[in-house]
């Protein structure tokens, strides 16, 4: 009987702890998505303007407050996953510099193949949302990875991938009910990323700067 009772109660404390992610998961994805339109500024972590990592770190501030500040950092930070796997909360990270293995650029999925981000080149700028079946963001992916703290109680391994390697068709239902709640994904057949091929240098001349920053401070003061 009170083993029965301790299952009970691990059982509750499960599914309970199952909603919490979920429920963070859905305020990130929806949050992110009434910023849409927010104009580019470069350095910006506000909604009066965001560069790509100001977008994301905005986001999570409540949840993941130690998340780095850059792409670069924050790619180290948390657990990588499949890019077949990611959730829509999940980072997905790019590089789209003039040095095509550096990370430049990070974007939140949220579900239907497709992620929401700060754009500061191209042909659509500022807060968009975008297939990731475009041309340009298909072939610049380079990982995605999983911060949100517990993001692996709501994972579900026990159905198969019906197409490996792809983004977002894990089939898990978590991914179905977040994606519900998103605005329609840009018909990627038409985008106008399929025909851009220029060089997005996203936060990374950020981080060059913070680090001659730092050495300027640590020469003037040594």
């Amino acid at each position: 009987m009170r083993k029965a009772v301790f299952l009970c109660i691990g059982l509750l404390s499960l599914l309970s702890a199952l909603h919490a992610v979920e429920d963070v998961r859905k305020s990130v994805v929806s949050e992110a998505i009434s910023l849409e339109g927010t104009r580019y500024q470069y350095g910006g972590t506000t909604p009066t303007g965001f560069d790509c990592s100001g977008f994301i770190t905005y986001l999570f501030k409540k949840y993941v407050p130690s998340l780095p500040r850059v792409s670069r950092d924050m790619v180290r930070f948390g657990k990588k996953v499949n890019v077949s796997e990611i959730l829509p909360g999940d980072l997905v990270f790019f590089a789209t510099g003039r040095d095509g293995g550096t990370i430049t650029h990070v974007a939140l999925y949220i579900g239907k193949n497709a992620v929401i981000h700060s754009v500061s080149e191209g042909p659509q700028r500022g807060v968009i949302v975008t297939s990731l079946n475009t041309t340009y963001w298909k072939r610049r992916l380079s990982c995605a990875v999983r911060v949100l703290p517990g993001a692996s109680l709501v994972e579900r391994s026990d159905k198969p991938q019906k197409n490996p390697g792809k983004p977002g068709n894990s089939g898990t239902e978590e991914q179905k009910v977040i994606a519900e709640t998103i605005i329609d994904v840009p018909n990627p057949a038409i985008s106008p990323w399929n025909t851009f091929d220029g060089v997005i240098e996203g936060d990374f001349n950020l981080y060059l700067e913070k680090e001659k920053n730092a050495f300027n401070e640590w020469k003037n003061n040594n």
